[in-house]
């Protein structure tokens, strides 16, 4: 039965280090990672934050990286295209492909690479660990559940995503008029406005995903 796990790696080897470094404010949220060359796929990442003028500078001067470009920028968010350069010390997917993991979920904040994978077994899940710790990656394992829910019953939030879609829905954030705000849920939770800001709307495009477009 295959599993899924969350866990974190960060290192200055991976692609974008430099450009994450310069400009730690904003985040990442990696939608997509194709590519008929392994070792340099594509990359389709949402960008966040508030300083998007620096940021692209900084990719532009980024050697792990060849080919931005800017594809939509919709309610302060830019999705952007990029290919990893050849130049990048370290790349994952290869591992990933080989070891049949399914990305999830992928999101740069605080300095890591926040991950949400599905592996087709245990033996998988230590062959990444194996694989991090051979090439200099630091990697910490946060959750491992087995995939095993009905499909009618999976939702695919993350642990984050639950947290704060549970405590807006008990504070009355979707009442109508609304009982609490974004701030406050995010002082409650010590973390950014803007962090519940994303959870909340990628937890919503998930809900939606599952529970109303695949019921249509």
């Amino acid at each position: 039965m295959s599993l899924i796990a969350e866990f974190r790696v960060q290192s200055p080897d991976l692609v974008l280090d430099d450009t994450l470094s310069a400009v730690p404010e904003m985040e990442l949220d990696l939608v997509q990672e194709v590519g008929t060359d392994p070792e340099q796929p594509y990359l389709y990442a949402w960008a966040s934050g508030s300083d998007f003028e620096r940021f692209e500078a900084a990719m532009a001067e980024d050697v792990t990286v060849t080919d931005v470009t800017r594809y939509t920028e919709l309610e302060g968010e830019i999705l952007y295209r990029m290919r990893i350069a050849a130049e990048t010390e370290v790349v994952c997917y290869p591992i990933w492909v080989e070891l049949g993991a399914d990305q999830l979920e992928a999101r740069y904040a605080d300095g890591w690479w926040h991950n949400r994978m599905r592996f087709p077994d245990r033996e998988a899940l230590a062959a990444v660990e194996t694989w991090c710790d051979d090439v200099g990656i630091r990697f910490q394992l946060e959750r491992v559940y087995t995939d095993d829910l009905g499909r009618e019953n999976r939702t695919d939030l993350s642990e984050a995503q639950e947290e704060v879609l549970r405590v807006a829905f008990e504070r009355g954030y979707f009442e109508v008029p609304r009982q609490t705000t974004v701030d406050e849920i995010a002082s409650e939770l010590d973390i950014s406005g803007q962090a519940v800001s994303e959870r909340l709307r990628r937890g919503h495009r998930t809900l939606v995903a599952r529970h109303v477009v695949n019921d249509l």
